[in-house]
């Protein structure tokens, strides 16, 4: 029987509990998978409490800012003083550290990327993370970042595998509806429509707005906007009037309780890798409408689990909206749908199994 596989993973837990649990929950699997699975993280976070209940090593540390003389040394002396045959680093930081810290060690570099772009071959600033030569692979989080890291690596594409993010069926299973409509102050036969994304650029938000100012009048429809969002985008709507059916709800803790107290979710964004809160909404219940972009659309697949429209196409979109709001015995077959494609390619068991087979090809040198 081979010896267990030793790893230290790089990664920061510092973000919403559910916003990390994907990742959390991978390492541990892993580790409960037999494992040696080390965490360099940020001690004081409530993932890494939940590691160290369930026996899993932390050191309480992550790099503050790229190419640190510090980090690196860190990094390097927990890998001479723990044997580590792996390296796994998860952000940017991490791997601008980690490759560095591992130059001269036998240990194999891994590093995740989980979105599409500013990779660029041609880019010197690609080669301090991703690019670096002491990279030994890539796991890409959709075939869509798969695909742009292929074109970027056009000298080594077999460096990739792409391993979607896990998630567990049960994690949704007690989260109880929000009632939005009664904290809004909305009659309880209003159709509500969803989107969780902060404006930025690719975030596709100025098309969702375009989109609804669209629509013919409904006043009993109403959208409400989840994330950070800016004053200009709120000036889209200014004056029209769409401008009352439109909510901005700024960043919510709660979105797990209010998705699935959505009529339905749409998601505008053509910069994406696997969104999370796509994948929240399906497994809620709850039927979605995005952009066919960048790993969306290997979430939903289009008249069968959901509806997918044109990026920045606001046309298309009004369209798709009128549609399904017009369609609610159609919403709800594309709610089941959506869950049973989320129970089935995107299980937690998937990915801690995919993750382990990459970590013994990588041993072996293949």
């Amino acid at each position: 029987m081979p010896p267990p596989l030793n790893v230290l993973v790089v990664t920061s837990t510092r973000d919403a509990e559910h916003a990390i649990r994907p990742e959390a929950e991978l390492l541990l699997g892993l580790f409960r998978a037999g494992v040696r699975l080390e965490v360099m993280t940020q001690g004081d976070s409530l993932w890494a409490q939940r590691f160290r209940e369930a026996g899993l090593p932390v050191h309480p540390y992550h790099p503050t800012r790229k190419l640190s003389l510090g980090a690196m040394r860190r990094i390097r002396r927990t890998l001479v003083e723990g044997g580590h045959h792996i390296l796994h680093l998860f952000n940017n930081k991490a791997i601008a550290n980690g490759v560095w810290a591992a130059q001269g060690l036998p240990v194999r570099v891994l590093t995740y990327r989980g979105v599409v772009g500013n990779l660029p071959w041609y880019d010197p600033s690609s080669y301090l993370t991703h690019l670096h030569p002491r990279v030994d692979h890539i796991v890409a989080v959709s075939e869509a970042v798969k695909s742009y890291l292929q074109r970027q690596l056009w000298w080594n594409p077999r460096k990739i595998t792409r391993i979607y993010k896990g998630h567990d069926p049960s994690w949704y299973a007690d989260i109880q509806p929000l009632d939005i409509r009664a904290e809004r102050g909305l009659p309880p036969e209003t159709l509500l429509v969803g989107c969780a994304v902060n404006h930025r650029k690719g975030k596709g938000l100025p098309t969702l707005l375009e989109a609804w100012k669209r629509l013919p009048p409904r006043p009993h429809t109403h959208l409400l906007l989840m994330g950070h969002h800016t004053e200009p985008l709120r000036k889209l709507l200014r004056g029209h009037p769409a401008e009352s059916t439109v909510h901005f709800l700024g960043y919510r803790p709660d979105l797990l309780r209010i998705l699935p107290a959505l009529d339905l979710y749409v998601h505008p964004s053509h910069s994406e890798g696997l969104s999370k809160a796509i994948l929240e909404a399906m497994a809620l219940g709850c039927p979605c409408c995005v952009a066919a972009a960048a790993g969306n659309d290997e979430l939903v697949l289009h008249g069968k689990t959901g509806l997918c429209f044109p990026p920045r196409n606001p046309a298309a979109l009004t369209e798709a909206l009128q549609h399904l709001l017009d369609a609610p015995q159609k919403r709800r077959i594309f709610a089941a749908e959506a869950r049973r494609h989320f129970e089935q390619n995107f299980s937690l068991q998937t990915a801690v199994a995919q993750t382990l087979q990459l970590y013994r090809r990588l041993l072996r040198g293949a």
